[in-house]
């Protein structure tokens, strides 16, 4: 077998079951809610096509024992009940298993279609069912058909020739009507088709066959009543491309972005002014299909967040836990790099919302809450990037539990811990393995997941906020750049060193003399409207040499973690859009540094990780 088509049925079989599984969560909520059953309908349809089509048996016959179910269901001929639903989610299950090659009993299988067997079996028995089905085929039967007859683009008397199809109706006694009507064709006001409503045939290709022997008839077909004019032939436009071929896609554009920057500085050196103005025509070229690829890499938030809900039900049946889950901004879209990576960790998040957070009904009834806890994921554009919000309304983060676990991991000191602010308290569970939780439990800990989160955002150039309050909920902030491609910085001199540092950081940049410089508790500041605000040198951060005894150094004001923070350096270079590149082999993974560019000299350049350069000046 063909391993494209195999790598294809795999990637459309996965949509098609998520799409199946969420109209099945949507069904819980409302069994009468006619467009998921209809939507579970359609999907167990073309995966049964689709796995028929592969010679997958198995899959094959799930999907269409759960497509016959549907039916039932579509039909009125059988009520939807909880053990249905989660009959409907375990099947889905299993076909998800198979789809992805994980082997499931044969005897486990055979259990389930039988269970759906004895279902239907019950259905067709019913006296009640088999007189509906009755009815159903008779309206079926008394159902009109309307054929849609296109006329060659050359036709001559067009009513001419639609006069001899419609005679040919008349005389087979099931013509009806015409659209528009029988004096508007005579007069020939109609455009290249017309519409003629006849009564229902048995077989209605020979009855085409007939009409298309007519000359000057380009095509006749069966108009479906429920599409307009304009779905009658559908157009396929959209095709799935692979992560891989994407991320090879950007790869070359981004090397040819570096050598347009290469070759204009060449052009401009030698002022060759026919050079120049081709260079700034195909410049043009370059940033228009660098923004076509930047824009199909982004994908919906929605394609791995509609992951979730089905997980949110499972776990919180699971834990006794009652939970309204909800997703806002699904259709905001993010690079898919960038949501591949956040996948995980905010299934963390989400996890540990229902663990730790929400609180039991009968805690909740106590407190006077809901007993029904309430779960937001959701996701807002902002400037130069996106925020995903993962919150509840629980019962909070505990202070003094977080207090009392950071000193005894000697974090921080019982003095430390009487000036700490709440946002301060909050970002001591960001530390590797930091967690209150005493019980062990196959679900992970609160701190284990905010670190898998931290660790991740670090990675893309994100950031993380908590906040809380004890018994009204939990809140954690992400924001994280739209993609990791190519990036606005500032490039600035350190020394010899031209050193990268992304925007997203940047609050503003000043001037700084070398007497406005003071030492508090032996690390250097600065005062800034004021405000006392830590001073960081790029330079002993990362060993660079450079001018010690000018008189003024050029400052770039950092936000991170809600706390400002100034990276000294000797000179600003230039704005400038730069190619991102990861750090490989013996550089990956060196603190403060969170990738590299090509410069247009065609030297590399350090791109600053800030968050990485303000843990290091701490301990430092």
């Amino acid at each position: 077998m063909n391993s494209n088509y195999e790598e294809l049925f795999i990637s459309e079989a996965e949509d098609y079951l998520e799409q199946i599984s969420n109209s099945i969560l949507k069904l819980e909520k409302d069994m009468n809610d006619t467009e998921a059953i209809n939507s579970i309908f359609r999907g167990m349809h073309t995966l049964k096509g689709m796995a028929a089509s592969m010679g997958y048996s198995s899959i094959t016959k799930i999907s269409h024992a759960m497509e016959d179910i549907m039916d039932l269901i579509r039909n009125s001929k059988l009520n939807i009940t909880v053990d249905l639903i989660d009959l409907l989610l375990k099947g889905t299950d299993y076909l998800t298993s198979l789809v992805n090659k994980r082997e499931i009993d044969e005897n486990i299988i055979k259990s389930f279609l039988k269970v759906i067997e004895s279902i239907k079996t019950g259905v067709e028995t019913s006296k009640k069912i088999i007189e509906t089905e009755k009815v159903e085929e008779k309206k079926e039967n008394e159902k009109n058909i309307t054929l849609k007859v296109i006329f060659a683009d050359d036709v001559v008397l067009k009513s001419a020739r639609a006069y001899v199809v419609i005679k040919s109706l008349q005389d087979k006694n099931i013509f009806i009507n015409t659209e528009p009507d029988f004096d508007s064709i005579m007069k020939e006001k109609f455009g290249n088709e017309i519409n003629i409503n006849i009564k229902n045939v048995k077989e209605i290709a020979p009855l085409i066959d007939d009409i298309k022997s007519i000359p000057e008839i380009k095509d006749v077909v069966v108009k479906d009543e429920a599409k307009s004019d304009n779905d009658v032939v559908i157009e396929k436009k959209d095709i799935k491309v692979s992560l891989e071929r994407l991320d090879n896609l950007q790869n070359y554009i981004a090397e040819l972005v570096i050598e347009r920057g290469r070759l204009q500085q060449i052009a401009y050196s030698i002022q060759n002014e026919d050079l120049i103005n081709s260079l700034n025509s195909a410049s043009k070229t370059i940033s228009a299909i660098q923004d076509e690829i930047m824009k199909i890499r982004m994908v919906p938030v929605g394609q791995v967040f509609d992951r979730y809900p089905r997980f949110m039900r499972d776990l919180s049946n699971r834990l006794n836990k009652k939970i309204k889950f909800e997703i806002k901004g699904s259709d905001i879209e993010l690079d898919r790099a960038i949501l591949n990576a956040l996948a995980d960790p905010l299934l963390h998040l989400l996890k540990n919302a229902v663990d730790h957070g929400i609180e039991t009904p009968d805690e909740r009834i106590k407190n006077k809450k809901s007993p029904e806890g309430y779960i937001l994921l959701e996701t807002k554009r902002v400037k130069n990037g996106v925020l995903i919000i993962v919150s509840d309304d629980g019962k909070g983060l505990d202070k003094n539990k977080i207090i009392s676990k950071a000193i005894s991991l000697n974090l921080i000191s019982e003095d430390e811990s009487t000036r700490m602010s709440d946002h301060e308290v909050f970002s001591l569970i960001l530390n590797s393995g930091f967690s209150t939780k005493e019980e062990v439990t196959d679900i992970s800990g609160r701190g284990v997941g905010v670190d898998a989160v931290y660790n991740v955002l670090k990675h893309i150039g994100g950031t993380l906020e908590i906040s809380s309050q004890t018994g009204r909920g939990t809140t954690f902030i992400l924001k994280v750049p739209l993609t990791l491609a190519i990036i606005k910085a500032l490039l600035v001199n350190v020394g010899s060193e031209v050193y990268i540092i992304p925007l997203t950081h940047i609050v503003e940049t000043i001037r700084i003399n070398m007497d406005e410089i003071y030492t508090i508790m032996g690390k250097e500041v600065f005062i800034l409207r004021e405000g006392i605000v830590p001073l960081i040198r790029l330079a002993d951060i990362f060993k660079s040499e450079y001018n010690r005894e000018k008189e003024n150094f050029q400052i770039v004001l950092v936000e991170v973690d809600e706390s400002l923070y100034g990276i000294l350096v000797e000179n600003f270079v230039e704005q400038s859009e730069v190619v991102v590149k990861p750090l490989k082999g013996m550089l990956a993974g060196i603190p403060g540094l969170a990738g590299v560019t090509i410069l247009n000299n065609g030297m590399p350049s350090f791109i600053v990780d800030v968050p990485g350069i303000v843990t290091i000046s701490k301990v430092g």
